[in-house]
């Protein structure tokens, strides 16, 4: 369920996962398990893509 997916997606984007930053910046955008937080989706989809950078600069 939609609760299950944002705990599991939060825990994953604690530990630096783009994959978990990015759904989590969906979920809030659609609104799937939490209230439509369009600044909430737009820091995790900033914070995907700083880490995404930082992956590709290894």
């Amino acid at each position: 369920n939609d609760e299950d997916a944002i705990s599991m997606y939060h825990e994953g984007a604690a530990k630096g996962s783009p994959a978990a930053q990015y759904n989590l910046g969906r979920m809030y955008e659609k609104g799937r398990g939490v209230q439509i937080d369009r600044g909430k989706a737009a820091e995790w989809y900033s914070q995907r893509n700083k880490d995404m950078k930082f992956h590709v600069d290894e």
